[in-house]
C-alpha cells in the first residue's frame, strides 16, 4: 500500500467519525431536550437546538432551506457556547436539606444539653 493509498484511508476514517459522533450526541441531545423541555423549558430549547445542529439529517435540510454554509469552526464554537449556556442554566445540585439535618441533635435529658 502507497503512502497516497494511507493518507486516503486516513482521511476516510476522519469524515467518517464526524457523522457517527453527530448521531450518537445529536440523538442524546434530543433525548435531553424533550425531558427538560418539560421541567425547565430553556434549557430544553437550547438542547433541542443543539440536537438539530449535531443530528446530519437535520442540519442539512437546514444549511439546503436557507442556502447558507457554516464552517466547522463556527459549528463548533456554536455547540461549545450553547453546552456552556445549559450548563450555567440547569439548576445545582446542592441539596438544600443538608444544614437542617446537620442541625438536629437528639436530647439526653440532663439539663447540659
Amino acid at each position: 500500500m502507497s503512502e497516497e493509498q494511507n493518507n486516503q484511508n486516513v482521511e476516510e476514517k476522519k469524515n467518517s467519525l464526524g457523522p457517527i459522533l453527530g448521531w450518537i450526541f445529536g440523538a442524546l441531545f434530543a433525548l435531553s431536550g424533550i425531558t427538560y423541555l418539560f421541567s425547565q423549558p430553556l434549557t430544553g430549547v437550547m438542547f433541542l437546538i443543539l440536537a438539530v445542529i449535531l443530528l446530519p439529517p437535520a442540519y442539512k435540510a437546514i444549511i439546503e432551506k436557507f442556502s447558507i454554509s457554516v464552517p466547522k469552526h463556527v459549528k463548533t464554537i456554536v455547540v461549545v457556547v450553547l453546552l456552556v449556556l445549559v450548563g450555567l442554566n440547569s439548576p445545582s445540585t446542592e441539596n438544600d436539606e443538608s444544614p437542617q439535618v446537620a442541625n438536629n441533635t437528639v436530647s439526653t435529658g440532663s439539663k447540659w444539653g
